[in-house]
């Protein structure tokens, strides 16, 4: 058998106004198309790997039948006595996309076992593709932004093939779905959940930003939103020349959100990685970037910073403790880059929080209360449910010198000892979930106040923080930190 023949493909859906860009394979010429700005389709560069060492004569059939006669060639070589051909006539095909769906289905249910079995694999990879010659654009609402001002992000996706293409998105993606918070809530988690696979967030240093997930537990909407995603998500078909503009309302605030906080120009990238399965057959596919898409890049100014104590790595609340006066004071720091309700009525098991100092001698740890009066379910007060805004800092106990030594005594604590040391911890477990939970008991129990009949509000501190460990002595010393 000779060389490698010459044989053109013509372009899959390919429009003169986006050109042509030709693909040298051994003696042959492959059409494939590119972007005006150049960037090609990853066919261009996947077809410019594989060269054929016998061309494979097609079907007279396939041919009369108005089948593309380079598809007919890799049909027919599905079938052919070599593996390493009908692995190479898969990835061909695959190469083709959608245009040889139609000459891949008459196969699948036409041709011999192997062959047949082939063109069905074959055909679910392309139903699965996503973005099939479709050209993406992101955008901003708005140019420059302070660190805490929400910005939307456009999606704009248009189908430039001349064949429908999938899109992960629902229909009428800029549709609210309702007019109270909690459903347009429910909705941005739902937008930036079917965004954020294809988006990559870096921050004026160049370091990639991570999206940042709150707990939805006990917000059952939210969870069914997260559920549908996880069984697959929406998916809506454009047809040849069709677009669909997506609008993720606040990207920068939500249960699901990038964080924008550092001053500087931010940059976000749209990129789609077919879902290759692992298999030996595909690493070619991997390394061409077979139907790789790229959008194009939007750019964000963020003129003022977040404060300092605002947590670049996610971090939501810091507890410290601090000596003034003679009193020790345990302060609470948010964090995080929204703001947080904190549980500051202390008690003895839920709803209450925990906060207390802790002594420790030694081996021996001594546990003094932060409210040492006795309370009951109706001393819970709205009024000590706090927010606490990003960067702001709250106090969340106070106690005399003296009075900490009574009490440490008090439990056997030898505060005459040359040195010992204090640190603060503070609990939560009280959110909407545990309201979820104990909604039977709650809405039958006499003496239950209003505010835990009604739900309480979103973003409640629920952490166990402990604070750094302060050394101090017999002696009313203002106390040394102590990692």
């Amino acid at each position: 058998m000779g060389g490698p023949s010459e044989w053109e493909q013509p372009i899959a859906g390919g429009d003169p106004q986006h050109g042509q860009v030709r693909v040298k394979v051994g003696a042959s010429n492959v059409r494939t198309p590119c972007r005006p700005a150049g960037r090609r389709l990853a066919m261009v560069a996947l077809t410019g790997m594989f060269v054929l060492s016998v061309r494979p004569q097609p079907l007279q059939a396939e041919q009369d039948a108005g089948v593309d006669p380079a598809t007919a060639e890799w049909i027919e070589q599905l079938g052919a006595a070599e593996f390493q051909r009908r692995d190479e006539a898969m990835r061909r095909l695959v190469c083709l996309g959608p245009a040889a769906l139609p000459a891949l289905r008459a196969a699948a249910a036409s041709k011999p076992f192997e062959a047949a079995t082939r063109a069905r694999r074959v055909t679910e990879w392309i139903e699965a593709l996503l973005f099939t010659g479709v050209e993406v654009e992101l955008s901003f609402s708005r140019e420059h932004i302070r660190w805490d001002e929400p910005v939307d992000l456009h999606i704009r996706m248009t189908n430039r093939s001349a064949f429908a293409a999938g899109v992960p998105f629902a229909p009428g993606g800029e549709d609210r779905s309702g007019p109270d918070s909690a459903s347009e809530d429910v909705r941005r988690l739902g937008m930036i959940l079917d965004a954020s696979d294809y988006l990559r967030v870096t921050d004026p240093a160049g370091e990639e930003v991570d999206l940042r997930v709150d707990d939805i537990s006990g917000e059952a909407a939210a969870e069914r939103v997260v559920d549908a995603r996880i069984g697959g998500g929406p998916t809506t078909r454009l047809a040849p020349g069709e677009s669909l503009s997506i609008r993720v309302d606040a990207v920068n605030k939500g249960w699901a959100r990038y964080a924008f906080l550092d001053r500087g120009v931010y940059q976000v990238d749209f990129l789609y990685q077919p879902p290759w399965p692992d298999d030996p057959l595909f690493e070619p596919l991997r390394t061409a970037e077979a139907w790789v898409v790229r959008g194009r890049r939007a750019a964000l100014t963020v003129s003022e910073a977040a404060p300092p104590a605002v947590s670049r790595s996610g971090r939501q609340a810091l507890l410290q403790l601090q000596r003034g006066d003679g009193d020790w004071i345990a302060r609470l720091i948010c964090t995080d880059d929204l703001p947080l309700w904190v549980n500051a009525n202390f008690g003895n098991g839920l709803p209450f929080a925990t906060c207390r100092w802790v002594a420790t001698f030694g081996p021996d740890r001594y546990y003094v209360p932060a409210s040492a009066a006795p309370v009951s379910l109706k001393d819970f007060s709205v009024e000590r449910l706090r927010r606490v805004a990003p960067g702001e800092t709250i106090e969340m106990a106070r106690i005399p010198d003296k009075d900490l030594r009574v009490a440490i005594a008090a439990q056997g604590g030898d505060v005459e000892a040359a040195s010992w040391t204090l640190h603060a911890d503070y609990l939560n477990l009280l959110d909407r979930s545990w309201q979820e939970r104990n909604e039977p008991l709650l809405s039958k129990q006499i003496g239950v106040p209003d505010v835990l009949r009604k739900p309480l509000p979103q973003r409640m501190l629920i952490l166990n923080l402990v604070s750094l460990t302060v050394e101090t002595s017999k002696t009313s010393n203002p106390g040394i930190p102590r990692p």
